[in-house]
This record gives C-alpha cells, structure tokens and sequence, in this order.
C-alpha cells in the first residue's frame, strides 16, 4: 500500500512549465516525483477527458506536490479520488 498523503507532502523548491503542456503530460511528471501513480481512464471520464489534453503552465516555488496537483486539476477543472494504492482522477459531482 502506498502513503498518498506523505508522498504528496514532499516539497518542491521550484517547478515551472512556461510553455503550455497538455495536462496530462504534468500529471505524469507528479506521479513519477511523488511515487504514485495517478490514473484517469478516458473511456469513464466520457466528454471530460479532453481536458486532460488542454494546455496549461504551472508555476510554483516551495509547494507541496499535493498544491502543484491540485493547481493542475483546477486548470481542467477536474478532482482527484485517493483510493489505497492510487489517485484516481474523477469528474467533479
């Protein structure tokens, strides 16, 4: 089992995408930095998983990686459900 809540607690001096990167390709580089895999299944998210390729830029100086997480999914207006070994990303209800 995985501890969702420390690894997202690791802090990180500085992350910045200038250029905007599609969502998803951000998602990835917080789940290989925090150790957790984030799973979104297109096929469930139905219309909402264009959001996952809209670009975003993100820019933060000593954050969590549960705040650079959060940052992203508030850019696609998405959530994210912490289950036992995963952060499965959900519509919003």
């Amino acid at each position: 089992m995985v501890n969702i809540p420390a690894a997202l607690s690791r802090r990180i001096l500085s992350f910045e995408q200038s250029r905007p990167a599609a969502a998803y390709q951000l998602l990835l580089q917080i789940e290989e930095l925090a150790g957790v895999r984030i799973d979104y299944d297109r096929q469930k998210l139905g219309d909402a998983a264009d959001r996952l390729d809209k670009p975003v830029t993100l820019k933060m100086q000593n954050a969590t990686l549960e705040e650079l997480l959060n940052e992203v999914l508030k850019q696609i207006d998405l959530k994210r459900q912490d289950e036992k070994s995963q952060i499965r990303i959900v519509v919003p209800t």
